[in-house]
């Protein structure tokens, strides 16, 4: 597998100038239950991407590092994504892997999710203050439309996406 470098603050906004794993979509929960979430992963590179050791977090409005997924497994294919989901997710596509941490959510306020690789290194992180449930949030497309990719990533935060009302 590739190495791959930390995310910088000078993020591309081109996918196929993106060296690094993404977060490109997520949902914070639903009306009926706040735990039925999911963090989907895209791997912009032209090789697989081995995910052994990676963690996905929430960083809190506080600072504190909080457990969604530990040690995750597997691997991206290139060009590919990956599913993460809480144990109460139950969508159309089954999750790659599921939450380690099950009383852990991503909560709809003033938060970071964060991906680290297994060297403890932030590989793409989304703050975001305000967040609706039942909706999911998508990376932007470079290219203006729906399927264009998911290649911006600019900001580091919710700019960097668009609402959904149902996840794609």
């Amino acid at each position: 597998p590739p190495a791959l470098e930390p995310a910088s603050e000078e993020a591309t906004s081109s996918s196929t100038g993106l060296s690094h794993i993404v977060i490109s979509e997520f949902q914070i929960g639903s009306d009926a239950d706040a735990k039925y979430e999911f963090v989907e992963l895209w791997n912009p590179t032209d090789e697989a991407v081995d995910l052994t050791g990676w963690d996905l977090k929430k960083k809190t409005s506080g600072g504190n590092l909080q457990n969604l997924a530990t040690s995750i497994a597997g691997s991206i294919p290139a060009k590919s994504f990956f599913l993460i989901a809480s144990q109460e997710y139950n969508g159309s596509v089954a999750p790659d892997t599921r939450y380690t941490q099950a009383s852990n959510t991503l909560a709809g306020s003033n938060n970071t999710i964060v991906l680290m690789n297994a060297g403890d290194e932030t590989i793409d992180e989304v703050f975001y203050s305000e967040l609706a449930e039942d909706t999911s949030y998508e990376r932007k497309a470079e290219s203006g439309d729906e399927y264009g990719g998911h290649g911006v990533d600019t900001a580091g935060d919710i700019t960097d996406f668009v609402l959904r009302s149902a996840p794609q």
